[in-house]
């Protein structure tokens, strides 16, 4: 496989992949009549403008459009290959039970890791299943010798801008993932602080808005589909970076099933673009602390969810998570971009789910003052360990204290069931 090229005209053949260098309309009869009673997602109108690139996909719904466009302070020179459409497009299939077709040709390198991928996603995510890939191969010269870095301004990709910042010669923003791609208020904000970024650390700036998000979250999580989306933003820009920076969410602590990933991320890469999962050996506080000791990013850090402000609106998880990690190393009041004041009301209000819980329990290892917000992240944390709804904290409130009473009465019935079960 190593030495597939798409001059070649023989069909290459592996228990879950079919490679074919015909065009796409003798493609049944060479698949054979097994492949050919499967249905198959078509990519058709692929569209490479001069800062925009998209197609066509039809998988037996409505045909809709997949786009990417491109803006930045220097000219960009894109990817002629497939591979974009293969990042895309995979978990969709793969939900579908759809096999995919594409004309472009793609790197031998990223359909030699096609097969792991989908064998993580089939591991990771239920009514997921492995598909085959009709697609010519071409075998693709390394791009120009520069490094970007997938940039939100969030904690993960600020440490790898500061820990990489030598390296680094591009920060890649995207336009359609924390912020809609078709709202452009709130963009433009988070847009002018990332040039401030840019232009403070000398990097180019590229900005992709694209639609990806809304095609997978029709199919797959974005909590598992987002590295798909990360991978095939980075891969548009093949003839422009060599290698990708992806920065991690979790210390390998803390390591789950997750879209962005470090055993996944790199098996995105291609003959001309390689995939880096950054950040994995720190932990929150980690990050926090190397945040801590820089101007700008303290002052252009957000965590928000909220996708209608570039700012942080200091009653969201992620907002509560960051501000409470900046407090407990004592540099909250430092961090113009955040607000200043933890109510543990807020927290213990908090409903968590596993991964947002891992970042919790990383605090309590340290030192917090007062003691009601120690508290309060006990309280969080003990809710989502056992399944139970948050309180509102208030004395009186009677409909808050019955859900609780309901909830214990729900968890004491589970505990009791599966001991008995466990007796019988």
């Amino acid at each position: 496989m190593a030495g597939a090229s798409g001059g070649t005209t023989a069909d290459r053949q592996t228990a879950h992949w079919r490679y074919v260098s015909q065009p796409l309309s003798t493609l049944s009869s060479s698949l054979g009549p097994v492949q050919r009673c499967q249905v198959m997602m078509r990519v058709s109108h692929v569209k490479r403008e001069k800062r925009r690139f998209s197609c066509i996909v039809e998988s037996g719904r409505e045909p809709s459009e997949l786009f990417f466009e491109f803006s930045g302070t220097e000219p960009l020179t894109l990817t002629k290959s497939g591979n974009w459409i293969v990042a895309a497009l995979l978990l969709s299939c793969m939900k579908l039970g759809q096999n995919l077709a594409v004309e472009q040709p793609i790197s031998p390198l990223l359909l030699r890791n096609l097969e792991t991928i989908q064998e993580i996603y089939k591991a990771w995510i239920p009514g997921h299943s492995v598909i085959q890939l009709a697609a010519p191969l071409q075998a693709q010269s390394p791009g120009r010798e520069r490094v970007g870095l997938l940039f939100s301004r969030g904690v993960d990709s600020f440490y790898s801008l500061l820990k990489h910042d030598s390296r680094i010669s591009d920060l890649i923003v995207l336009h359609g993932f924390e912020f809609p791609w078709d709202e452009d208020a709130g963009f433009r904000e988070h847009l002018i602080s990332v040039r401030s970024v840019a232009d403070a650390f000398n990097k180019r700036l590229i900005v992709v808005r694209t639609n990806v998000k809304d095609h997978l979250e029709q199919y797959t999580h974005w909590d598992f589909s987002h590295g798909a989306a990360l991978a095939s933003a980075a891969l548009c820009l093949e003839g422009s970076i060599s290698e990708c920076i992806v920065a991690s969410t979790c210390s390998y602590a803390q390591l789950h099933p997750w879209g962005s990933h470090p055993i996944l991320d790199p098996l995105w890469s291609t003959d001309s673009l390689r995939f880096l999962h950054d950040g994995t050996e720190a932990r929150r506080i980690d990050k926090l602390r190397v945040i801590a000791g820089n101007e700008w990013a303290m002052k252009h850090l957000r965590a928000c969810d909220n996708p209608s402000s570039s700012g942080n609106c200091g009653a969201c998880e992620k907002c509560l998570r960051t501000m409470v990690g900046l407090h407990v190393i004592g540099r909250l009041a430092d961090c113009s971009a955040m607000p200043h004041r933890i109510d543990p009301r807020v927290i213990r209000r908090l409903h968590l789910n596993e991964g947002e819980a891992t970042f919790f329990r990383e605090f309590l290892s340290y030192p917090i003052e007062p003691p009601a917000l120690r508290r309060a992240i006990w309280s969080a944390l003990r809710n989502q360990r056992y399944g139970l709804r948050p309180t509102s904290g208030r004395v009186f409130d009677i409909r808050s204290r019955a859900r609780r009473i309901k909830d214990w009465t729900r968890l004491i019935g589970r505990v009791f069931g599966a001991t008995g079960q466990h007796n019988i």
